[in-house]
């Protein structure tokens, strides 16, 4: 099929086409992002002198011929993906608790059809399926399977844990968990999964879940809310995790609304001067308010408001979120630390140096809690519209900017990259293989 004449400011899809062939035998595009721009001209004026072709960084038949009969000559990228969706958990293994979710299913049978089309191999875990022996067999599998440039695209929606790190090697002191059907999946586990990956392998990652910034074990984003048993003092132990899902969806907005007009939190300790200077030029002001007593104020309102009779079991009283009730991870935390402690010690033992190159989108930060939904997860049907069938065009950095626009302050998403980073990755169009 013949293609279109492609010059400097052309658009769409085929222009992305033009930039990764272009990458693919060595020549820099910049962002894969369909737009034809400085850098994609200067990318086809040097391939067009390389190749004796006439250089006017203009892409006619002559170019186009010899690009892609070059770039099909080379092996082409595999891409293998897996999509984990769970609407509910076994009550055995959580204390009774089934963590019924409504569109956790609906997230991963969405995330499976976009990379369907997209040319991916696809696996699809729901609910019962998705137990931690059947995760860790599905992606050892793709390791096997995948080399230096091939892609792993993984995606989980479902609630987010944390617990006690024993090894020290977290600044909030708390691993980071997916709540899978038997047992939660602890962040050190992935990290021993992805080092399975060959040197240049990408994984891709999408995390729809509370407390996933770090899932990957990237970089830590570090704020601390105090326990609520201290900044709600009165309030009855049952219901502490119903004021701690909207203190931790308050204080983060007032935060940023603050900032906004100048101002940052005095934390314990803290010896900044009352003004100090920003990245963006203007002094911002030390207010003599701390993260702990701003967690007071949003409480105690609550408090008196569950006090005249809010039934906090009603479903109308909150959003649903996608996290482990606070009384059952403390729970959690006493019964079974022992056993999540030998996991840790296993999977730390069996790791070995992270080579691929994994970039992580996470629904929200390590302390904010990700939002369920009638039909999708708020972050993966914001995602989805972002992405609408493919018409979005631009590279991963702008496609998370895009996405950070259309989140919720107290749903903050995250873009975290970790292994061995290549800033190619960042460049290409999402979810191309």
């Amino acid at each position: 099929m013949a293609q279109p004449t492609l010059r400097i400011g052309s658009s769409g899809e085929v222009v992305r086409r033009l930039q990764a062939a272009l990458s693919r035998v060595g020549f820099d595009p910049g962002s894969q992002d369909g737009l034809f721009g400085p850098r994609t001209l200067a990318a086809v004026r040097a391939y067009q002198a390389a190749r004796a072709l006439i250089v006017d960084g203009v892409v006619g038949p002559q170019t186009w011929t010899a690009l892609l009969a070059e770039a099909s000559a080379l092996p082409h990228p595999v891409g293998i993906s897996l999509h984990l969706g769970l609407n509910r958990v076994d009550p055995l293994q959580y204390g009774g608790w089934d963590g019924a979710l409504k569109a956790a299913e609906f997230d991963a049978k969405d995330m499976y059809d976009l990379a369907q089309a997209q040319g991916f191999e696809s696996q699809l875990l729901l609910t019962e399926d998705a137990t931690s022996e059947a995760v860790s067999n599905a992606i050892g599998a793709a390791a096997s399977k995948l080399t230096s440039g091939d892609i792993f695209f993984i995606t989980y929606s479902g609630h987010g844990g944390q617990i006690a790190d024993t090894d020290g090697d977290e600044p909030d002191l708390l691993d980071e968990t997916w709540v899978l059907y038997d047992r939660e999946l602890l962040d050190d586990e992935l990290r021993m999964l992805w080092s399975l990956f060959a040197s240049g392998t990408r994984i891709l990652m999408l995390s729809d879940s509370c407390h996933s910034g770090t899932v990957a074990r990237g970089k830590t984003y570090e704020f601390w809310y105090p326990p609520l048993e201290y900044a709600a003092p009165s309030l009855d132990k049952s219901i502490w995790s119903v004021v701690q899902r909207l203190v931790l969806s308050t204080v983060p907005a007032v935060i940023q609304e603050l900032e906004k007009s100048g101002y940052a939190l005095r934390e314990d300790g803290d010896e900044r001067p009352p003004e100090l200077p920003t990245t963006t030029g203007g002094p911002v002001k030390v207010l003599p308010v701390t993260t702990y007593s701003l967690a007071q104020l949003v409480a105690q309102p609550l408090v008196t408001l569950l006090a005249k009779g809010v039934d906090p079991s009603q479903d109308s009283f909150l959003p649903k979120t996608k996290n482990l009730p606070l009384e059952l991870q403390e729970s959690l935390h006493l019964t079974k630390y022992e056993f999540y402690k030998g996991i840790r010690s296993t999977a730390r033992a069996k790791s070995k140096e992270f080579q691929a190159d994994l970039l992580l989108i996470s629904g929200c930060q390590d302390n904010q809690l990700s939002l369920d939904g009638d039909r999708n997860g708020l972050f993966t049907a914001n995602l989805l519209r972002l992405w609408n069938r493919g018409s979005y065009l631009g590279d991963y950095r702008g496609f998370f900017r895009r996405l950070l626009k259309m989140m919720p302050p107290y749903q903050t998403p995250n873009y975290d990259r970790s292994g061995s980073v290549n800033e190619a990755f960042d460049l290409q169009g999402p979810f191309s293989i």
